[in-house]
């Protein structure tokens, strides 16, 4: 009988010990439930900027505050074309116009600036905005 519960004893010994802290499951089982995905990420849909116009000769005015429509309202950049020879973006979100650049209506009445807006995971919207 003392054989008997030993060899009992060193089989649930031997059992338990080939479970690890999961319950000793592989792993690949989730019990049958649906794992939700984590959010994709999704490019900004829309550029707002705060004014569309600037003082007449007003050399490096301010032309207003730059925003974006994104899934994550953090980690957003603005750029303005490498070749613009109008308008920079300054402080991260502050469009202006370039250091001795003003705008003159007799000569231009709108002016034209893409602005491209780049989310935290590198996906990029841009849009065409007119100043007057």
């Amino acid at each position: 009988m003392n054989l008997r519960k030993s060899l009992i004893s060193m089989a649930v010994l031997t059992a338990t010990l080939g479970l690890t802290a999961c319950g000793g499951g592989s792993g690949s089982d989730n019990g049958g439930g649906t794992t939700t995905p984590p959010p994709a990420n999704t490019a900004p849909t829309d550029i707002a900027l705060s004014a569309s116009s600037v003082n007449d000769d007003a050399v490096g005015s301010v032309v207003g505050t730059l925003s974006a429509s994104d899934d994550s309202a953090s980690g957003l950049s603005f750029a303005v074309a490498s070749d613009d020879t109008l308008f920079e973006i300054v402080d991260g979100t502050t469009l202006k116009l370039k250091d001795g650049i003003a705008l003159n209506y007799e000569q231009q009445t709108d002016a034209l600036v893409t602005v491209t807006v780049t989310d935290a995971g590198g996906l990029t919207f841009s849009e065409e905005l007119t100043i007057s």
